[in-house]
């Protein structure tokens, strides 16, 4: 596996943020295509005055906060329109509004590296002007000539291109070498996405691709996947139903489910890429904001740990195990009893589960603690299995999966 690829799956943890001129709208990222818009209604006087709010200094320190490790931004979705300025390389870019000219690839990449963060930038292919009113071959040549003017400008800046827009017309020859050959010209180690679309998940498209998707991808998707051998792998999904902001869109994928889907993804050595829309201030939402914020204190709770080098050495129905750079263990233990009120009332600590694991003949346990509360946990040694006495969480704690640290040393 090539350095790029194995350090890209190393980060583990992406956020993909989705803006543009639909946020105006608040009603999704394909609002022009779901109400039957055209180019002039889409494109209107009162559009121009659209103001682009996104304050990136204050998103990507949150998003370090949270245990964020790239970030993925629409600098061109379907509708056409760019994040910044083409030279009239585009129709629609940052100059076509009224108001202040503000180069928010620019403030993106810039905020982003000052955050320990690797900025990703999604560009979408299938595109409802060119592809309606322009041939194909001028369509292909003015993706190449964008790429290849966001690279001349940022070059090694930009960590990787997430491309959208191919399964739209798979019977075409979207001339993916030309493009990614040079891509790889202006910068060797950038990564190279190509959403495959929601009906062909996990397929390599071409060979030069660095990382396969699975759009809105549930778990039983990736397992045994023999394609993933060389490449990274990318589960990316809504928190609720769209990609862009929509007000009126209540259906909210709830902490537990983001936990629970990122230890197994994380598992697998899968990265995940957990969407977010912004509104029409440029602001994340705030359901968005309080599901994201819970789910970074789960993973600080982990020192994320998961988004390090790391070895899983079992696995089993409830747990698995990793090995991590230091040389320490860690059990992340599912469907424990709560430790909330009801449960804790009826059930107290249950020591009715069991984690193993068989040690190293030259290692020795220091200790075995909880994360959440850091207590001991009650544990015995049969030869050189470990065998430890899982409890149910304590009251008024539920970090839905359970993370079990055992620190251990060589014996002299």
């Amino acid at each position: 596996m090539e350095k790029r690829i194995k350090d890209f799956k190393d980060l583990g943890l992406g956020l993909f943020i989705h803006y543009g001129l639909y946020s105006r709208y608040e009603a999704g990222e394909w609002f022009w295509e779901m109400n039957g818009l055209t180019e002039e209604k889409y494109f209107n006087e009162d559009t121009k005055d659209f103001e682009l709010k996104a304050n990136f200094k204050k998103i990507t320190s949150w998003a370090q906060t949270n245990g964020f490790k790239y970030i993925v931004l629409t600098s061109k979705h379907h509708d056409g329109f760019g994040l910044y300025d083409s030279e009239k390389l585009s129709k629609y870019d940052i100059n076509w509004l009224n108001c202040d000219q503000r180069d928010l690839i620019s403030e993106f990449i810039e905020q982003s590296l000052i955050n320990g963060i690797k900025p990703f930038i999604y560009y979408a292919t299938m595109d409802w002007i060119k592809t309606n009113n322009l041939n194909f071959n001028e369509h292909i040549d003015n993706i190449y000539n964008n790429v290849e003017f966001l690279l001349k400008k940022y070059g090694k800046k930009i960590s990787g291109f997430w491309f959208d827009g191919n399964w739209s017309e798979l019977e075409k020859d979207w001339k993916d070498d030309r493009l990614y050959n040079m891509i790889r010209k202006y910068n060797q180690d950038c990564i190279i996405v190509n959403n495959t679309g929601l009906e062909s998940k996990g397929v390599v498209s071409n060979k030069n691709i660095d990382s396969v998707t699975f759009e809105q991808g549930k778990i039983e998707d990736f397992k045994d996947n023999d394609s993933l051998k060389e490449k990274a792998f990318e589960v990316c999904y809504t928190l609720n139903g769209h990609w862009g902001f929509a007000k009126n869109d209540f259906d909210f994928k709830s902490p537990k489910k983001v936990i629970e889907d990122f230890v197994e993804i994380r598992k697998n050595h899968g990265n995940f890429l957990l969407n977010i829309g912004l509104n029409k201030d440029g602001d994340v939402g705030l359901m968005e904001k309080g599901i994201i914020t819970e789910f970074g204190k789960w993973n600080n709770l982990n020192d994320n740990d998961l988004q390090k080098a790391f070895e899983v050495i079992k696995k089993e129905e409830n747990y698995y195990i990793i090995k991590n750079a230091e040389k320490n263990y860690k059990i992340y233990y599912s469907n424990l009893k709560s430790g909330a009120h009801i449960d804790n009332i009826h059930y107290g600590n249950s020591t009715d589960s069991i984690a193993e694991l068989s040690l190293g003949n030259n290692e020795k346990v220091i200790s075995v603690k909880y994360a959440d509360n850091k207590n001991e946990c009650s544990w015995k040694m049969d030869n050189n299995n470990l065998i430890i006495d899982v409890e149910s969480f304590s009251y008024g704690i539920n970090t839905v999966v359970r993370i079990i640290e055992i620190k251990v040393k060589k014996n002299v």
